[in-house]
């Protein structure tokens, strides 16, 4: 994958040398090392720091960054609201959309999440905690501690010197979206296509690419739904989505914001306030998608099931909603079309489909979803979402146990926290998890907790295992951990009342909307489609 535009203070330093004599590792066995250097690995490191301990950042990569510096194209943005999106020390204003280009938002771009990470690398000093190009292969745990096997990465990828090092507590911080499906998965005869075929990640494809193209994305996740607002911004004379099921969530962006900002209030989990929430998520979808004509594709079985009289989604495989208004209005104006069908075969100039469409083609794009590599976890379990083979000091949030038996969210399902974001898991669980190292009786308390379920109006519905979790850690009676959780809600409570209120966000989300409206009203020569969603209903 491509990695371009990375500031500087990710990048591996001039000479660095991370092998087994590296002066990074003096010390190991007192040390915590952090296995990634993306967000989650930089945002954990920085709370360990702040705790008075010393880290180690291990990154198989020379630049840190993750995914946002691999997969994100230069177009990428964040797809949840941007305070959840964002440390809770930030206090830093909500960007203001360009006026005048009628895709931008205020959702923080590529440069803006790696700016954001360099100054973070920078104030906490991490560019010199780094052992750059060295891939952990395996671990196993000792009384009090960790063995690490690493080996060093030549330029070329090639492996050098292998060798191990002890440290005080080892936690895995390379998510789940380490392999793209793309690169091992080939559609039929892509020779014999004659155009483009690629996965529209890392920068595969320029935005220019685009222009005057026809293009089919096969998929319907995040990347797929990013890749139809880069050609539709580039000007693509066709797009088309296929998706071989209808079950993934897209929301419109109102919908998150309602979700993430609601569950911060302090009565945020009593049951009347809970339903309230999710009725009002509900609406926000229900509106758009009927408005949009995209009642087939959203309000599905597959994505919705009444539950106790009450709506649920359905999260497929463990998949947190996409949030785009570009998807609906799009549609909504014919500049997208989107089928619930699969490629047969390509042939020259077009996709064949095995729902007997003919779709012309320059463009295919294989958005099918990223894979975990998990090489390093044979014959190790994860319990409760993080902790590995039941360890506090050895974890890994990997989440891939994180969904089960009916995938189901919503008001009858009991949740202590809905934190599905990079920044809300680093910075609550990181800080819940130190806390459990320092304070085992509250870990065994944890151990022993029986799952809640639901509110005893659905029987049989498991959900995000994360859930469970952070469910158990509201139920904890240790002192120290119900402090870092209502501190954690309270900050970032303040955070939303500050900088982005729900009168603020409903008023900026009906001026990019209307401003996207009117542009593809131009284009297309129909009306211009008005905000659809009231913030007095949402108030509700």
């Amino acid at each position: 994958m491509a990695a371009l535009g990375i500031p500087e203070a990710l990048r591996e330093p001039k000479g660095f040398v991370g092998d087994s004599s590296s002066s990074i590792f003096d010390g190991s066995e007192e040390k915590v090392a952090y296995v990634g250097g993306g967000i989650s690995g930089i945002e954990a490191a920085k709370i360990s720091l702040a705790s008075g301990k010393q880290v180690v950042i291990i990154e198989r990569a020379p630049f840190m960054g993750g995914v946002w510096c691999t997969a994100a194209n230069k177009e990428s943005r964040i797809q949840v609201d941007p305070i959840s999106f964002r440390p809770i020390e930030d206090q830093s204003p909500v960007k203001v959309p360009d006026a005048a280009d009628p895709f931008d938002s205020i959702y923080p771009n590529r440069q803006e999440v790696l700016a954001r990470l360099a100054g973070d690398v920078l104030s906490f000093g991490l560019e010199k905690r780094v052992a750059f190009r060295t891939e952990v292969t395996k671990f196993e745990g000792l009384e009090g501690g960790v063995r690490v096997f690493m080996r060093t990465l030549a330029a070329d990828g090639s492996a050098g010197e292998e060798f191990s090092k002890v440290f005080r507590e080892l936690h895995v911080r390379t998510g789940s979206l380490t392999s793209h499906r793309g690169g091992e998965f080939r559609l039929p005869n892509e020779a014999r296509f004659g155009g483009t075929v690629a996965r529209g990640i890392g920068g595969d494809l320029e935005l220019a690419s685009f222009m005057g193209k026809r293009v089919v994305i096969v998929g319907m996740g995040a990347f797929a739904v990013e890749n139809t607002r880069r050609a539709l911004q580039a000007g693509a004379t066709s797009i088309t989505v296929l998706s071989r099921k209808f079950d993934k969530l897209l929301f419109p962006e109102s919908a998150t914001y309602m979700l993430r900002s609601r569950l911060q209030a302090e009565d945020a989990f009593e049951e009347e306030n809970i339903t309230d929430m999710w009725r009002t998520v509900y609406g926000l979808v229900a509106t758009a998608a009927t408005v949009c004509g995209l009642e087939d594709v959203i309000l599905n079985a597959e994505c919705v099931r009444t539950v106790g009289g009450e709506k649920h989604f359905v999260f497929s495989n463990g998949l947190p909603s996409m949030a785009s208004n570009v998807m609906f209005l799009a549609y909504h104006y014919g500049l997208v079309d989107i089928y619930k069908d699969e490629v047969s075969d390509l042939t020259e100039g077009a996709v064949l489909t095995k729902g007997g469409r003919e779709i012309p083609a320059d463009i295919v794009l294989k958005c099918v979803g990223f894979g975990t590599e998990e090489a390093m976890m044979r014959g190790h379990t994860v319990v409760d979402s993080f902790f590995i083979d039941g360890e506090t000091h050895v974890t890994h949030n990997l989440r891939g146990d994180r969904v089960n038996g009916e995938n189901l969210i919503g008001p009858n399902v009991a949740v202590s926290n809905f934190l599905i974001s990079y920044y809300e898991d680093a910075q609550e669980y990181e800080r819940c998890i130190g806390r459990l190292n320092e304070a085992p009786a509250a870990f065994e308390e944890m151990l022993a907790m029986a799952p809640q379920k639901n509110y005893g109006l659905v029987s049989g519905v498991d959900y995000f295992s994360t859930l469970v979790l952070s469910d158990k850690l509201a139920r904890s009676s240790d002192a120290g951990m119900q402090a870092i959780l209502e501190q954690n809600r309270a900050t970032r409570r303040a955070l939303y009342e500050k900088f982005l209120p729900e009168e603020q966000f409903f008023a900026v989300d009906a001026a990019c909307w209307n401003k996207l409206a009117a542009h593809f009203a131009e284009k297309t020569g129909k009306p211009a489609l008005p905000y659809p969603f009231s913030p007095t209903a949402a108030r509700k």
